[in-house]
């Protein structure tokens, strides 16, 4: 088990048991070979061992070495959202459960408070660099399931709820770019901070600029990634505390709950942000 969702006490029952849960088929990596520090086994359990220890750098060096397996891959995923992004159970679990108690749960908060520093902002150039960290992470769980033969559909419960995670990341990450461009930064990915300042960044898409290459690519991204995070909210049976938040973020983000999300929509709920309280 690695940092990235490591187990802890919580009272958010199935959700934190799912949480428990993931990459626990790693756990079962063949300790056969150990005894060879050169075998594929053994480093992969000393990159696992890296993973837990939270030194991601570590981690990637090992795994860069080994083939591109489907154990590998998404080790390098983990390391990638623990080092690049602060992915991880910690984070995630005490985010969730502080918004829960503050009532703002389903809001863009339960990434902006984990990806920027400890004020919560961004620089551009850090935006920029962790939407390209997120994007690798993510392409690494597309060609999981290209393994396979099957699509992102068809990856374990685990690792929806992973890409989930991910996606979600991402689309906040690019609307915090998409803020960027208007402001120059640096940038806080928290409702409060959108509230306060929106006045200068809205609408963060005009119709003149909806056309041009950049908002092509940023929308793609956003409906891929709202696709991921359908597949995440699947895997909850039952109503609980992230599918719920999952669900409201996604309803929120595309208002006419088509499955595709617009500039217009964007705008809508850069502009509605706050608007029920």
């Amino acid at each position: 088990m690695n940092r990235f969702f490591k187990p802890m006490a919580s009272t958010k029952g199935q959700v934190v048991r799912l949480i428990i849960g993931l990459f626990m088929f790693l756990a079962a990596v063949s300790m056969t070979g150990c005894d060879n520090g050169d075998s594929y086994e053994a480093k992969l359990e000393n990159a696992r061992i890296a993973l837990d220890d939270g030194n991601y750098d570590l981690a990637k060096s090992i795994l860069e070495t080994l083939p591109g397996t489907a154990d590998v891959m998404e080790y390098m995923s983990n390391a990638i959202a623990g080092g690049d992004l602060n992915l991880d159970t910690l984070n995630i679990i005490s985010t969730l459960e502080d918004l829960d108690e503050e009532g703002n749960t389903g809001s863009i908060d339960m990434i902006g408070t984990i990806i920027g520093d400890e004020d919560n902002q961004l620089t551009c150039e850090e935006i920029t660099d962790k939407i390209q960290s997120a994007t690798q992470a993510i392409e690494l769980f597309k060609a999981i399931a290209d393994l396979s033969g099957g699509g992102v559909q068809d990856l374990s419960d685990n690792q929806k709820t992973q890409l989930g995670l991910l996606s979600l990341t991402r689309i906040v990450l690019t609307l915090a770019h998409r803020i960027c461009l208007k402001t120059e930064g640096p940038v806080t990915m928290t409702e409060a901070w959108i509230q306060e300042n929106r006045a200068e960044f809205t609408p963060v898409i005009t119709e003149e600029e909806s056309t041009s290459e950049g908002v092509v690519a940023d929308l793609a991204r956003i409906n891929e990634d709202i696709l991921f995070i359908g597949y995440t909210i699947d895997v909850f049976a039952d109503s609980n505390d992230m599918k719920d938040d999952f669900q409201e973020f996604k309803d929120e983000l595309d208002g006419d709950l088509n499955g595709v999300v617009t500039y217009v929509e964007l705008n809508v709920y850069i502009a509605g942000i706050g608007a029920g309280e």
